[in-house]
């Protein structure tokens, strides 16, 4: 496939998640927070603490853009998609840290029960997966980012 078809590609998936980000932001995590929380206030709060760390991805999802027309013009590997890649695995580091400090706070305030704790774990497990995946691709683009500086100098 040409790479501009898989940068197109590429956009439209990152337009399809955000979308269905904003419907789990709008909708589907305050009737889960509800339905977790009960009535007393504690969903209010819960909703917030996950809307925030919805902007990470929401981030991540600006940089894939960017990576996406670098890709688009034949510059995949570049210095500046190692960094990219390499904003996106610190951004998923931070929002998994985040998410577990914010899991243990609720988790000592009795907010949420263990199997929310539970599950929370893994959201927080899978950006942990997230960030040490999107490390090594920095790690691999940079390399790739150095042959391919080497090659265009061969004559």
């Amino acid at each position: 496939m040409e790479q501009r078809k898989l940068a197109v590609w590429l956009k439209a998936v990152m337009i399809g998640l955000g979308v269905i980000g904003a419907v789990l932001l709008a909708a589907v995590i305050p009737y889960l927070t509800k339905q977790i929380g009960g009535e007393n206030g504690k969903p209010m709060v819960l909703n917030v603490w996950i809307w925030i760390s919805g902007i990470p991805p929401y981030i991540v999802l600006f940089i894939v853009w960017k990576i996406a027309d670098s890709i688009g013009k034949n510059q995949s590997f570049t210095f500046k998609n190692a960094k990219r890649i390499e904003r996106i695995a610190q951004l998923a580091a931070a929002d998994s840290l985040y998410w577990f400090i914010g899991l243990v706070i609720f988790l000592f305030r009795n907010e949420v029960t263990v199997h929310a704790f539970a599950s929370g774990m893994f959201v927080v497990f899978a950006g942990v997966c997230i960030a040490v995946v999107a490390a090594l691709f920095s790690h691999l683009v940079q390399k790739a980012a150095v042959l391919q500086n080497q090659e265009d100098l061969t004559i």
